[in-house]
């Protein structure tokens, strides 16, 4: 994959594909140095590749139903894209002020095959908003 450019509201992205730590190809997004986001390819792409997003799913040991989560703040929505795929009850709200980076998401993270897999249009189990979080709140 080559590399692709896209302004967003917090400095360019790249978009690029490497291998990660655990030695599988990843493609991230890469804002002023940093990894944004990142997703494995094809039929992993629903597994999350960073380890403070699986601590994420502490959560989930908290003894309480959840039903629906917020993420402030979509980037890849690779933690969205992984509790719609792996809890089919749950509702998830995404954050997110910048159109940019929905649309890069939608593009090169498979989140438009996620709305197409799960049905996401009619079931609404995915919400994605563009605006700042405050504001949400």
């Amino acid at each position: 994959m080559k590399l692709h450019r896209y302004r967003t509201m917090a400095g360019k992205a790249n978009i690029y594909e490497v291998v990660y730590d655990d030695g599988n190809p990843v493609r991230v997004m890469n804002v002023k140095g940093t990894y944004q986001s990142a997703t494995y390819l094809d039929d992993d792409c629903y597994e999350l590749v960073f380890g403070y997003h699986r601590a994420y799913n502490a959560l989930f040991q908290a003894g309480k139903p959840i039903q629906s989560v917020a993420m402030l703040g979509g980037g890849g929505f690779s933690y969205p894209k992984y509790l719609i795929s792996h809890y089919p009850s749950l509702s998830v709200d995404v954050v997110e002020i910048d159109p940019m980076v929905v649309s890069i998401a939608e593009r090169w993270f498979y989140v438009d095959r996620l709305m197409a897999e799960f049905d996401l249009d009619e079931t609404e189990r995915l919400g994605v908003f563009v605006q700042d979080a405050l504001e949400f709140l």
